[in-house]
C-alpha cells in the first residue's frame, strides 16, 4: 500500500479503498490481490460511479475450492452492512425461464434489510409471505440494494453443437439458466408478478445492486480453453491463475450477453501452507478451536505439521476444520501426548502427540 504518499492519497475513493482493505485484511487471510481489485470496485460501488447508469456492478470470483470466495463475500456484506442473497446456478430451473425466481430472489433482499438476528429462522413459507406482504405496502417502483452472489456459474456453460459433450437437454436446460440470468446482469427494471402476489405487479429497480458471480473453473475443459490461448496463462502445479481473459469465457460457453456485463474477472489463488498455518494458528487464538469448553493449545511443532497436513488436503479453509475434527476424535481417543489441564481448562497437544498421530 502506497499510503500517503499516493498521487490521489487526498482522493476520497482511494481513501476509502485503503480503508476496505484492511478491513479485509482482518477479516480474511491470504488473497491480497484480489482483496486490492474487490475494494476497488466496492469504493466506486459506493460513491455511486457506475460504467453505464442504470445498470448494476457485476464482477465475478475465479477460484478453486477453499480460496475463499463465499467468506470473501460474506466479509463484504458484513462490513458495508448491506443484505446478502446467494443462489447456485446450477439449482435454477428452466421452467422459470420468464426470471420469476430471480425476481423473487432480488425481492427478497427488500425483507433482508428488515429481517432481526431472532428472526433468521423463519422457514421458507413465512419469509416468503413476509417478502409479499412488504412488496404490497410499497411503491410499485422500488429501488434495491444489496448483493447478489450467483454460485457455480461455470457448471452452466452451454456448448455449440460440434462441441458438445453433454446431453442436449443439459445443454437446453443450461442456455436457459444463463438466458434467466441476463436481466439480473443487465440491471434496470425488473417486474415481479404472480406466485402469490394477487392482481399487483411490482418492478424493482437493480441498478444499484452489487452481483457477483463465481466458480472454481478448475474443469479440464476450461484449462484446454486457456492453455490453447495461451499455454503460460494458468500454472497449474501451485492453482496459479494469470491472464485469463473475458474471451476465454466465452469460447468455454458462457453467454456473450453474460460476459460482456462483467466488470472485472479476480482470481483467487490456492492457499499455501503460510496462510493454512496463519489460519490455524488464529483460530487458536480467537478460541474457535475448543472441547469442552477447553481451549486447544498445541506446541509449535504440532501446529507445522497439521497446517502442512491441512495444506495437502487442497481445500483452503475448509481443511483447517476437517484436520479439527480429526483432532476432536484423537481427543476423544485419550491418544498419547495429549495434555487436559483442567485448572487452565486447556487441552495441550505436545510434541509427543504430534510424532505420534501425524508423523
Amino acid at each position: 500500500m502506497v499510503g500517503q504518499s499516493h498521487p490521489f492519497a487526498r482522493q476520497r475513493t482511494y481513501r476509502r479503498f485503503q480503508e476496505l482493505v484492511v478491513q479485509f485484511d482482518e477479516h480474511l487471510i491470504g488473497q491480497r490481490v484480489a482483496k486490492e481489485k474487490l475494494a476497488i470496485h466496492v469504493a466506486e460501488f459506493e460513491a455511486g460511479q457506475v460504467q453505464k447508469p442504470g445498470t448494476p456492478r457485476v464482477l465475478l470470483l475465479i477460484g478453486p475450492t477453499g480460496s475463499g470466495k463465499t467468506e470473501l463475500c460474506r466479509s463484504l456484506a458484513d462490513l458495508l452492512s448491506l443484505p446478502i442473497v446467494f443462489v447456485n446456478a446450477t439449482e435454477l430451473s428452466h421452467t422459470s425461464f420468464q426470471g420469476q425466481q430471480i425476481g423473487s430472489l432480488v425481492a427478497s433482499l427488500l425483507h433482508d434489510t428488515q429481517i432481526s438476528d431472532e428472526d433468521s429462522d423463519l422457514d421458507a413459507n413465512l419469509l416468503k409471505l413476509a417478502v409479499i406482504e412488504a412488496m404490497h405496502q410499497a411503491p410499485t417502483l422500488q429501488q434495491v440494494r444489496g448483493i447478489v452472489v450467483v454460485d457455480e456459474i461455470d457448471k452452466v456453460t452451454f456448448l455449440p453443437e460440434v462441441d458438445r459433450r453433454a446431453s442436449q437437454a443439459q445443454e437446453r436446460h443450461n442456455l436457459a439458466t444463463q438466458s434467466m440470468l441476463l436481466p439480473l446482469f443487465e440491471g434496470g427494471r425488473m417486474r415481479v408478478s404472480g406466485q402469490g402476489l394477487g392482481n399487483s405487479n411490482r418492478e424493482l429497480d437493480t441498478s444499484t445492486l452489487l452481483v457477483i458471480a463465481s466458480g472454481s473453473f478448475g474443469d479440464e475443459r476450461f484449462i484446454d480453453v486457456v492453455r490453447q490461448r495461451d499455454s503460460s496463462a494458468v500454472t497449474f502445479q501451485y492453482g496459479h491463475w494469470r491472464g485469463i481473459h473475458h474471451g476465454d469465457l466465452i469460447r468455454f460457453g458462457l453467454m456473450d450477453e453474460l460476459v460482456g456485463r462483467i466488470r472485472t474477472i479476480i482470481v483467487l489463488e490456492r492457499w499455501q501452507e503460510a496462510d493454512t498455518r496463519r489460519l490455524v494458528a488464529k483460530l487458536l487464538e480467537d478460541g474457535a478451536w475448543h472441547l469442552f469448553g477447553y481451549a486447544l493449545r498445541m506446541d509449535k511443532d504440532v501446529l507445522d505439521r497439521i497446517s502442512e497436513q491441512a495444506n495437502n488436503l487442497r481445500l483452503g479453509a475448509r481443511g483447517a476444520w476437517i484436520i479439527f475434527d480429526r483432532i476432536k476424535h484423537h481427543v476423544f481417543r485419550g491418544e498419547p501426548g495429549i495434555v487436559v489441564d483442567h485448572e487452565a481448562k486447556t487441552i495441550l497437544l505436545t510434541r509427543e502427540y504430534g510424532t505420534t498421530c501425524w508423523p
